[in-house]
């Protein structure tokens, strides 16, 4: 019952952000402020994955702590978020810094991001805040704090906006800077917890900020895709990234609505299966979530596949022509291959990352990372056609899943169930 309620949630979640994304490109149509739009999302993400080396692994402390150490969490929890906050500015600094010495991108990118750039630390405080919510079990906060951006950018899409994206930088920062305001109070009542102005836990923070350290520079290496993705489509016609964005957008309704909130139970309960050394149980869990979660996306993705040129032509009209229907749906089949490998790697992953296997997580990354690198300079130098890219990715991908089945299957978790069913 609970699952069905987190899909509805994720369903209006999903619905909006994709209302949203076609009202913008009904009104603007597919090109140069769309793909400045995009680009800007994708950046401030990229960077977000330096932010988060302040805290990540905390997703993999926090039930731990919670059951063996709760009274430390109050000042672990604070001193993340002020680190969180600190490195973000930081970012910002030099982020400017680099750009008045730098022309590394379009004048158009840069006015965007002169403004969307302190998204930044808004962002990180969200995404660190959903986390922990979502630890606590409160798996709704994750999507209605999403359902309250897209529904404020949907509205100055419809009522404000013009000729130009901008007007989404101050709404986007607006809408969530409440968003974070909200989870500050939630958290803080839930663990009566008291802020402090303190940098630095001399318990575990070292261990966390090590960890997290280990598990982002992995995350660095692996999002480089998107960059390698925008950078390679930026080289063609104005709107071809948009197409990708748009095609990307699909698959995310999939992952979002289908799989999503299977995950994000899967994720919570299997940390605290975990910490409480149920490895048998684990193991079924695991088995149970990636029969589920396969199956579903795959036939999901199969209908989409077949329903998206109705929906395209019906919500963007003269907007979008036939053949950049066709671009979107073969773009959609390569990205739906690509994050059905994410989807049959994810719960390995997750217990790999529980067991502290972070240096693991590093190697599987250099290795994905060498191939988007390569794919990147042959598609250049070559003078590829933008999906080869996407061939790359999905190689490297692939052999991500089947490195993490190995370590899996041959590694300390395996002795874990032995000797966890033999109590």
């Amino acid at each position: 019952m609970k699952n069905i309620y987190l899909n509805i949630l994720s369903l209006i979640n999903v619905g909006l952000g994709f209302i949203f994304i076609l009202a913008l490109g009904q009104k603007l149509g597919l090109g140069a402020q769309t793909d400045v739009y995009f680009f800007g999302l994708v950046f401030i993400t990229y960077l977000e994955t330096f932010v988060n080396i302040t805290w990540f692994a905390i997703k993999h402390y926090y039930a731990e702590l919670r059951i063996q150490d709760k009274k430390s969490l109050n000042s672990i929890y604070i001193t993340l978020l002020n680190n969180i906050i600190l490195s973000s500015v930081i970012i910002i600094f030099f982020y400017f810094l680099a750009t008045s010495y730098f022309d590394f991108m379009p004048p158009k990118y840069k006015a965007f991001l002169d403004v969307f750039i302190y998204y930044l630390v808004i962002k990180s405080l969200m995404s660190y805040n959903k986390n922990i919510l979502n630890l606590e079990q409160k798996y709704a906060s994750v999507y209605l704090v999403n359902i309250f951006v897209y529904a404020v950018n949907l509205l100055a899409v419809i009522f404000l906006m013009e000729e130009s994206v901008m007007i989404l930088a101050y709404t986007t920062i607006t809408s969530s800077s409440l968003v974070v305001i909200w989870q500050l109070k939630k958290i803080f009542d839930l663990n009566n917890f008291k802020y402090e102005l303190v940098f630095y836990e001399k318990n575990v923070f070292r261990e966390i900020f090590t960890s997290s350290l280990k598990l982002n520079f992995g995350t660095i290496l692996y999002n480089s895709k998107d960059i390698a993705i925008a950078a390679v489509f930026a080289g063609f016609a104005s709107g071809t990234y948009s197409l990708y964005s748009y095609a990307n957008k699909f698959v995310g309704v999939i992952t979002a609505v289908v799989t999503g909130p299977i995950e994000v139970v899967y994720n919570a309960k299997i940390s605290h299966t975990i910490a409480k050394k149920e490895f048998k149980k684990a193991a079924k869990n695991l088995l149970e979530t990636l029969s589920l979660t396969s199956t579903l996306f795959f036939l999901s993705g199969l209908t989409t596949y077949f329903i998206m040129p109705i929906i395209l032509e019906f919500m963007l009209g003269n907007n979008i022509s036939g053949n950049d229907m066709d671009i979107i749906q073969y773009l959609f089949m390569l990205l739906a291959i690509y994050n059905f490998l994410k989807v049959i790697e994810l719960p390995y992953k997750k217990v790999l990352n529980l067991f502290k296997f972070f240096n693991f997580s590093i190697y599987i990354n250099i290795i994905y990372f060498f191939i988007v690198v390569v794919g990147y300079v042959l598609s250049k130098l070559a003078d590829l056609n933008y999906a080869y890219i996407l061939f790359f990715i999905i190689s490297g991908q692939l052999v991500k899943v089947c490195l993490s089945l190995y370590k899996y299957r041959n590694s300390m978790y395996k002795n874990y169930i032995v000797s966890g069913a033999n109590k």
